[in-house]
């Protein structure tokens, strides 16, 4: 588990239930190198206004935020990946994404948010 995370200025997000979701500098650090795409707009925007949130099935303090984008002509579909993880009951992103499709094991009982 990570210790002594520091936020970075403006890394605080509202869920779509407007919890308060941090943005640690180390994640956001991976999150530039690993994936460049992603932007704390797109962080944001797919926190906000999710399509799904998603149980993790391999951990329990971890939820999946995806919401599909298109790109600009109107026929590439993707969707954007926020993982989010609790930690003493606080919410912070992991990491962020894109992905072609939802991760596997999506049901009623591990999916907390369906539009």
């Amino acid at each position: 588990m990570r210790q002594n995370w520091r936020i970075i200025d403006h890394g605080y997000f509202k869920d779509y239930a407007q919890n308060e979701v941090k943005l640690a500098t180390d994640a956001w650090s991976h999150i530039q190198e690993k994936h460049p795409e992603i932007t704390k707009e797109i962080i944001a925007k797919t926190l906000s206004d999710p399509d799904a949130v998603i149980l993790s099935t391999a951990r329990e303090d971890v939820e999946m935020y995806y919401q599909l984008r298109t790109k600009k002509n109107n026929k590439l579909r993707y969707l954007s990946l926020v993982v989010v993880k609790k930690v003493k009951k606080e919410l912070w992103v992991s990491t962020s994404m894109t992905k072609d499709n939802i991760s596997k094991g999506l049901s009623k009982n591990n999916c907390s948010f369906l539009r």
